[in-house]
């Protein structure tokens, strides 16, 4: 670049900082005023001045705010003179770098806006800056070339970032429930922002080493050009003997810089190699944690943990701090005492005072697996507004899971008990299998795990629920005696309701009373929201006089502590009067009239709502009887059609939401997706005012202020479908049930506000009843999903109808509406299309109308029809039937499934669909399992076990032929091959073939029969047959009217062709089918993928690339289905990626980006698919996806180590973005149940700490500073301190690592700390009762012991891992002597000998088998017998008594149903597929000596592991390698100490372990021993 030319990408760079600056501030650099304010910022003291303007003088600045000046300083002074040197490369920018960076500061200060804890948080900011900076003053002393002058600007942008996103957190207040330096290592967006600088220095680092290299290969150059100037020049010997003795001490330096440069170069490739280490053993805790979730069932994890974070984030600054103060929690939290009761009036802020309690436990016991600490945290929260949230079965389950999350040992136990016990058996087996039998007191518990439980509101649950909960609780306790203390500590927060209740199993002597302790809470919240929301003013006048104003506002406070009774609600309540009110005499007459109690706030607020003329009475008395009485929070969406329903007469309310924000406000809270409030809301508009008006510069702040606040918001536009509506207190549901009527303010010209509950049940029972057969609601309101709530909860509300209270004309009204809505085929399909969408057959199938209560209130509506009006005859008929039986209710329900199952109701001709008839074939195995009759004997079993849930693969073929024969269905073409796919998809594959046949036979141009066809002979492996099918569906594709839809479906047909091609070896053909399909539907990710698929397959890696190419140029087209469903604009907008993008976000299947990649490094254009992912971060980040964002940026990272051994820049970027992944705490955030993200996590965690320790060692040996890889790894190893001041370390390879650093460097006890929490769990995990995790446990504790220098005991451990491998020799023995004597005996048979058949008598078999005397079965030992159990059934077998031997090397012998009972039969001994193990025999190690490829585990001799080094181990050809010196493996050498694990050395065994038939256990002395030298000895 020309010395003082503009360098256009640099421009870019600073243009996007400016765009992303503004984003988060709303603040625009380039604006005007603001380029006036910041353009004379050049210097240091430019800054100072700037500042002291604000504070009188810096000097004033500095005396209050000393530590935050000098840090500022320190952290600017490297800008300054950076700016300069990179002005020239941007300038065409307003100003120098320098003004901006230096106003972005001066911003940030100016946001505290003199909250003393704000100014600590941001010097705790600059205090971590200060590193950054003192590195970047190094590069300001010489000249830059133009790649470190670009990340220079890099860096500068990256601190305009993180003083943007410093500066909204400030404002959004969020850093106000941590101290300064946890917020900072909390914060994801602080966090991530700085994180983020501190690659790019570390990338910049990097980039100077090679600027150095490149001056070093110059200067080389420039020997090799002296040397020949040497030669030439013989006559200056003198001038040439000083040059070249010159140039000599050059190739001195230059060779050294060259020596370190190679092995700083073959460290990272070494890294590279750790890297790809086998992790297989880790997988089975990722399984662990899914099996678990799915077996607990959790519909409400997300919900309970959406409640905490909103209640953190509503928690007012300072409060709630008592509670961990009280002497009766301190008592609880040190197991003084067992139980907790707080308690306190509605609207005491007690979900606040739990929210508080859950944050203090956990900072005291950080819920981290890998942290020492066994103490897990579990919580709840229950709610009025959803049912989900009542129920003790959903509590105890949630609790389960989250203990589960943080204790190994007891996720174990959990999913033991899953396995054992199915999860639904009730309360009180949940409570049985899943708490007492793991927490409570027996002598086989060998484990230190407790845990605390803390329950928010249980008062709302039923009394009866309630107080049988309560009930487990105190057997549990009575469990324990004096002499043993509780392992479950359990908090109860709730209204005194709970300590009142007589029936209680609980005296509750002691208990805290919230209302009673939170005044000073109460004071708090009531001085800061008096100054954020009342404005005073006088009339004509202004604002009042500073003196007036503060002694007003001292009165307001004042008043309302007086009146609130320790009671929020109500304090908010009066708030939103005086709020309204901007004079002094009208907030007099508030506060002097101001009601009693919060029922009587309740009471005023809705007698002035109901005197305002500007309100809609109904509709707010609509919005009420739903936000009341509904089963769920309702959208805003849905509230929006019910005020349109309800009300057809008048337009719809398009400012809904500002009326619930605004006037509604007192009883309403609006939840959005992204957790911003209505106060957030406001503020953020606000700051938009602020930065957009320049007025405020001639006014004071409380004027300005004042201004703001008078400003009017602009529209909220939150999210229909995600923005929730519930009360904003318990108690206003409370006050509505108990006297909502009569209604308040009734009157001549006000119907009031309020409601009968029981009325509102009938008016929300008919809605939801008129949703369901009104086809044109569905389609045009599809979106809010209000059919959706219809569908779930209709015959919920109904249940709740007392009818014999209902009005005659309610009475037919719903009784008609119910009798369409079982017998019209309109309402039917409407219903069952509606039930399809969301998910909801089986809660209507098998929980609906399994209650016996709901059936009979159905019935109850078909009773005395001749009574009821306006009831046409058709219905009339049908109740009357309808009233008998469920069965006979369900009647014309089972009809039309069966039609829309076996007729052409399920073939949709215009959209050329299949309905997936699966759902309706189980409603007619449940309808026809029923009785004709209602049988009120049935006992709870046959309810339970009609509760079961039942799939299409549990119905049998018989089953499934007898429901389409119980059909009164023509058997048509149609009939039979909608009989056989049901078939088909159930796992009937043979008998679905002969039915797809009769139904060509009747039509052959059933298109869909040959498509089924052709997919029962894939599943037979038939290829041929397959495509022949196909073929001919495809054949008659083009018959079809929509012609469109006919190419689609031909696409996908040849897609599905594609790979039977290449499983007969057709690889051509199987390419041209793919490209064909690709050119008939290019936007079809599933056609995209089978081209893919197929070039793979031909190894086609260069036209595969081709491809990739035409789809990184192409971007797919809405679907017809997209536009409908997301509106044009937002399918526009969506899809503004490009294929190849979508594809790799969205693979169809799982295996497509490990193809990709691969296909990609053997053309050599990996930077193809790494430019495609950066777009797909580009694009979630666009759309605000942070989880997608940081998915991405991982598989980036990932590409990228994996091309380090050809690109040493790309590790470092690889490691530079694990880094940021890491830092930015996204996935950490995840649900666990993301099983790849938490994954991720892990290998990201291990990763980066197995880097730091080889840099570190690597470091260390050349005598060059260590310290930031040392701080690295101590970060990852969660080194900190416990409350005695000891240090702690969590458990995994980050803190293995630094207690083998540790022990090299002499550090005994240090190493010590580090390993002592692995290696007590791996303790306790081998001193528990389940053998399924002991492997894990001898691999863990063998490491431990290595890396603390242990050899003896660790040679012992690491014995017992390879104990499998003598028997793995011995089979393998074995299977080459079977295998080579099958091959004589085919070698005889093929020359004309008997063939050898090993038969025995079945009897014969069986003894074998119980008995376990296999020498019985000859030569052909070890073998499995599956016996059918039943001579019609002889799928269904039975296992032996005894287990023969390990299933490690199976063999089967298969008895036929013939020969069943033929007691002399022979059978032929044969050998099946391969029988899968479930616990096959392996050693769990793989050798790092790079053997892989040519040698198994199988085939080694011995097996060493190092001391000196992190999971290192070699076999014994390996090892004789590195012994001899020819070969490095890793940073490993042949002076490092080695413990020999194999051969097995019975002496060292035997010091760990016994071994009991075969089975190996652990000694528990050995362990004792073990666990007493390794516990933290205790303090005096």
């Amino acid at each position: 670049m020309a010395e003082g030319v503009a360098d256009s990408n640099f421009e870019i760079i600073w243009r996007e900082a400016f765009r992303t600056y503004k984003e988060k501030t709303k603040r625009d650099l380039n604006s005007k005023s603001v380029i006036v304010e910041l353009q004379n910022l050049h210097t240091i003291d430019d800054l100072n001045q700037k500042i002291g303007e604000r504070y009188g003088s810096f000097e004033a600045f500095r005396n209050k705010h000393g530590a935050l000046a000098a840090r500022v300083q320190t952290c600017m002074k490297p800008v300054e003179t950076l700016s300069g040197v990179i002005s020239s490369a941007i300038a065409m920018t307003p100003y120098a770098p320098a003004c901006a960076i230096f106003g972005a500061g001066m911003f940030l200060i100016n946001s505290a806006q003199s909250q003393s804890a704000a100014y600590d948080w941001i010097e705790a900011l600059f205090q971590i800056l200060e590193e950054f900076a003192i590195r970047l003053e190094y590069y300001t002393k010489g000249d830059m070339v133009t790649h470190l002058q670009r990340k220079v600007t890099g860096i500068l942008t990256f601190m305009l970032d993180i003083f943007a996103t410093a500066e909204k957190t400030v404002r959004q207040g969020r850093f106000k429930n941590y101290l300064a330096v946890t917020f900072l290592n909390q914060d994801a967006d602080v966090k991530g922002a700085l994180d983020k600088l501190n690659a790019l220095l570390e990338t910049e680092e990097k980039l100077v080493i090679a600027v150095m290299f490149a001056d070093v290969q110059e200067t080389k150059k420039t020997v090799g050009r002296v040397e020949q100037t040497t030669e030439r020049t013989e006559k200056s010997i003198g001038k040439v003997d000083q040059t070249t003795e010159r140039t000599e001490k050059i190739v001195v330096r230059v060779d050294k810089t060259i020596e370190r440069l190679e092995k700083s170069s073959e460290i990272h490739q070494k890294t590279l190699e750790s890297f790809v280490k086998d992790e297989k053993r880790y997988q089975k805790d990722l399984a662990n944690r899914e099996l678990i979730k799915k077996a607990l069932e959790l519909p409400v994890l997300a919900k309970v943990l959406a409640t905490q974070d909103t209640l953190i984030q509503g928690t007012e600054e300072g409060t709630t701090k008592w509670v961990t103060k009280d002497k009766d929690f301190r008592q609880w939290e040190r197991s003084k005492t067992k139980m907790l009761l707080l308690i306190g009036n509605e609207g005491a802020g007690k979900s606040y005072v739990t929210s508080n309690i859950i944050v203090h436990l956990s900072h005291k016991f950080p819920q981290d697996p890998n942290h020492p600490s066994q103490v897990s945290i579990g919580f709840f929260y229950f709610k009025s507004d959803d049912p989900q949230l009542l129920s003790i079965e959903n509590m105890l389950k949630t609790v389960a899971y989250q203990i589960s999350t943080n204790d190994s040992v007891y996720r174990n136990h959990v999913l033991n008990q899953c396995e054992r016990t199915k999860p639904e058996n009730g309360v009180q087996g949940i409570w049985e299998n899943f708490f007492v039998k793991f927490f409570g007191p027996s002598e086989s518990q060998s484990h230190d795990s407790s845990a605390y439980i803390v329950l928010d509101g249980l008062d709302r649950v039923p009394k009866e629920d309630r107080n049988n909960l309560l009930k487990l609780f105190k057997k549990f306790e009575d469990l324990h005696d004096e002499t043993t203390s509780s392992r479950l500590r359990i908090a109860i927060v709730g209204r005194p309701i709970i300590r009142e209740d007589d029936d209680s199993p609980y005296s509750y002597s002691h208990y805290i009373d919230v209302s009673q302790r939170n005044i000073d809470d109460l004071s708090r919240y009531i001085s800061n929201k008096v100054k954020t929301r009342v404005q005073i003013i006088q009339p004509g006048r202004g604002s009042l006089p500073k003196a007036e104003k503060e002694t007003l506002r001292s009165y307001i406070i004042s008043a309302l502590t007086e009146g609130a009774s320790g009671t929020f609600t109500w304090v908010n309540l009066m708030l939103d009067q005086i709020a309204k009110k901007t004079r002094k005499s009208q907030i007099h007459t508030i506060l002097e009239n101001a009601p009693k109690g919060l029922d009587g706030a309740i009471h005023h607020v809705l007698e002035d709502l109901a005197r305002d003329p500007d309100i809609e009475v109904d509709d707010l008395n609509e919005l009420l009887r739903w936000v009341t009485t509904g089963r769920r929070s309702l959208a805003l969406g849905e509230l929006f059609v019910i005020l349109i329903l309800a009300h057809e007469d008048h337009e719809p309310n398009d400012l809904l939401e500002e009326r619930l924000r605004g006037r509604f406000s007192s009883f309403f809270r609006l939840d959005r997706s992204d957790g911003l409030t209505t106060e957030l809301l406001q503020e953020r508009a606000r700051q938009v005012l602020r930065h957009e008006t320049e007025q405020h510069k001639e006014m004071d702040d409380e004027q300005y202020d004042e201004l703001l606040n008078q400003a009017n918001v602009p529209s909220f536009k939150s999210d229909m479908l995600t923005t929730n509506v519930s009360f904003k207190d318990e108690g206003i549901r409370d006050f509505l049930i108990r006297k909502g009527h009569p209604p308040v303010g009734k009157n001549e010209d006000s119907p009031g506000i309020g409601f009968e509950t029981q009325e509102a049940e009938v008016q929300i029972t008919m809605t939801c009843l008129r949703v369901l057969q009104n086809r044109k609601h569905l389609e045009e309101f599809r979106k809010t999903n209000l059919a959706g709530y219809a569908a779930a909860f209709a015959i919920d509300h109904l249940s709740a109808v007392d009818r014999s209270k209902a009005s005659a004309e309610s009475k037919s009204t719903i009784s008609g509406l119910l009798s369409k809505l079982f017998s019209r085929e309109e309402a039917l399909a409407t219903w069952t299309e509606v039930l399809s969408l969301i998910n909801g057959w089986w809660y209507f199938r098998e929980v609906l109308l399994s209650d016996k209560k709901i059936i009979k209130a159905i019935l109850g509506w078909f009773k005395d029809v001749e009574s009821l009006d306006d009831i046409d005859s058709e219905d009339i008929a049908f109740m009357r039937d309808a009233s008998k039986s469920l069965k006979d209710l369900l009647k014309p329900f089972a009809t039309y499934c069966s039609q829309i199952w076996l007729t052409k109701k399920g073939y949709d001709i215009d959209k050329h669909i299949f309905i997936d008839p699966e759902d309706y074939v189980i409603f007619l195995h449940y309808y026809h399992g029923l009785n004709d009759k209602d049988d009120d004997d049935k006992n709870e079993s046959e309810e339970t076990e009609e509760k079961q849930q039942v799939g299409l693969v549990d119905l049998s073929e018989e089953r499934i032929k007898e429901l389409s024969d119980l059909a009164d269905v023509e058997k048509s073409a149609v009939w039979y091959a909608r009989l056989a796919k049901i078939l088909r998809d159930a796992g009937h594959t043979d008998p679905a073939i002969p039915l797809f046949t009769k139904a060509l036979e009747i039509s052959s141009n059933q298109w869909g029969a040959w498509e089924g066809l052709a997919w029962c002979y894939a599943n037979q492996e038939e290829w041929q047959k397959a495509i022949d099918s196909l073929q001919e569906a495809i054949t008659r594709f083009s018959g079809e009217k929509d012609q469109e839809k006919a190419k689609e479906d031909e696409a996908d047909a040849l897609t599905w062709m594609s790979p039977w091609y290449v499983k007969l070896g057709k690889i051509d053909e199987a390419v041209n089918v793919a490209e064909k399909a690709y050119l008939l539907d290019p936007d079809n990710t599933e056609v995209q993928y089978g081209v893919i698929n197929a070039l793979n397959a031909a190894e086609r890696w260069d036209r595969l690339m081709d491809f990739l190419e035409t789809l990184k140029k192409t971007f797919p087209k809405p679907s017809k289905e997209e536009k409908e469903e997301e509106g044009e604009e937002e399918s526009d907008a969506a899809i503004k990626q490009t294929s190849l993008a979508r594809l790799i976000v969205n693979p169809p299947q799982y295996d497509l980006n490990d193809m990709i990649i691969s296909a990609a490094k053997k053309a050599s254009k990996v930077d193809l698919i790494a430019d495609a992912i950066k777009e797909t971060i580009a694009n979630a980040k666009q759309q605000k996806d942070d989880l997608q964002a940081a998915i991405q940026r991982y598989k980036l990272a990932d590409l990228y180590l994996d091309q380090a051994e050809d690109d040493l820049q790309k590790t470092y970027e690889g490691i530079a973005a694990f880094e940021q992944l890491l830092a930015e705490g996204t996935l950490a955030k995840l649900d666990e149940s993301e099983e790849y993200v938490w994954n991720v996590q892990w290998i990201t965690k291990r990763r980066l700490a197995r880097l730091y320790f080889l840099e570190a060692i690597a470091a260390k040996e050349k005598g060059t500073p260590y310290g930031n890889y040392l701080s690295g790894l101590q970060v990852l190893a969660g080194e900190g301190k416990d409350p005695d001041d000891e240090d702690v370390y969590s458990v995994g390879s980050a803190a293995c690592m630094l207690g083998l650093w540790y022990r090299q460097d002499g550090q005994i006890e240090k190493a010590k700390a580090c390993l002592r929490a692995q290696a007590l769990q791996t303790i306790q995990i081998l001193q528990d009762d389940d053998p399924s995790n002991d492997m894990r446990g001898w691999i863990d504790l063998g490491a431990a012991l290595n890396y603390a220098g242990d050899a003896k005991n660790a040679a012992a451990a690491y014995m017992v891992t390879v104990n499998a491998l003598d028997k793995m020799k011995e089979n393998k023995r074995s299977s080459q002597e079977a295998e080579a004597k099958a091959k004589a005996e085919a070698e005889k048979e093929s020359k004309g000998g008997e063939p050898h058949k090993d038969v025995m008598p079945i009897a014969e078999v069986k003894d074998a088998l119980a008995t376990g005397d296999l020498e019985k079965l000859g030569n052909v030992a070890p073998v499995v017998v599956a016996v059918p159990a039943d001579p019609d059934h002889p799928e269904e077998n039975i296992k032996p008594t005894r287990p023969p031997l390990d299933a490690s090397d199976v063999l089967a012998i298969t008895i036929t149903a013939a020969n069943e009972g033929k007691q002399n039969s022979e059978v032929e001994i044969s050998e099946p597929a391969a029988v899968a193990s479930e616990d096959p025999l392996t050693v769990n190690w793989s050798c790092d000596g790079g053997c892989y490829e040519e040698r198994q585990d199988v085939d080694w001799n011995e097996l060493w592991f190092c001391q000196n080094c992190f999971d290192i181990c070699f076999c014994d050809k390996c090892f004789a390698i590195l012994q001899s010196g020819e070969k490095r493996f890793m940073k490993c050498s042949s002076s490092h100490k080695f413990i020999q694990a194999y051969p097995i050395k019975p002496e060292v065994l035997d010091v760990c372990c016994t071994k009991e038939n075969g089975v190996v256990l652990p000694k528990q002395e050995w362990l004792e021993a073990l666990k007493k030298e390794w516990e933290e000895p205790k303090k005096e």
